[in-house]
């Protein structure tokens, strides 16, 4: 959609499982980094409408977070580079921090993926002990009698 309002109302309305809204200076603000929040994306869902497709969505939006991040970080260490080519060792030097930064990176999403399917395990697990309080409630008698209980 061309207009970030109207993406945000299709969600709301539950025409539109989820949005991402993307500036239209998304790069010109984003590489620089001179700003924070410059080049933010936004993903926008509605958990009321779809249980499910909000957490297709949270996956999507840490995914999506995780591989603009690390493509930004990739420009901006570039433009460092190019920058600091007069000095001696600095390149070489920032280099070597770059890749240590995409191991740690590549570690991040590994935890991430690891967490997504324990949260996807912890809601299949509430969802049963709902179902079996449910179970149980329906097979309560109407009202007790407090005296059948009672031994004399």
């Amino acid at each position: 959609m061309a207009d970030a309002q109207a993406a945000r109302q299709a969600v709301s309305a539950g025409e539109l499982a989820f949005a991402v809204i993307i500036p239209a200076d998304f790069s010109a603000q984003a590489v620089p980094g001179a700003v924070a929040g410059g080049g933010e994306i936004r993903v926008m869902l509605s958990e009321g409408n779809n249980h499910a497709a909000a957490d297709l969505a949270k996956h999507f939006a840490g995914q999506l977070g995780h591989q603009v991040n690390e493509t930004l970080n990739e420009k901006r260490w570039t433009l460092v580079l190019s920058s600091a080519k007069g000095t001696q060792n600095g390149p070489d030097h920032l280099e070597a921090r770059v890749k240590q930064l995409r191991a740690g990176a590549t570690a991040l999403a590994a935890g991430a993926a690891q967490y997504s399917v324990a949260a996807t395990a912890l809601s299949g697990g509430v969802r049963q002990r709902g179902d079996g309080v449910r179970a149980m409630e329906a097979h309560l008698p109407d009202e007790l009698d407090a005296g059948q209980f009672c031994y004399r």
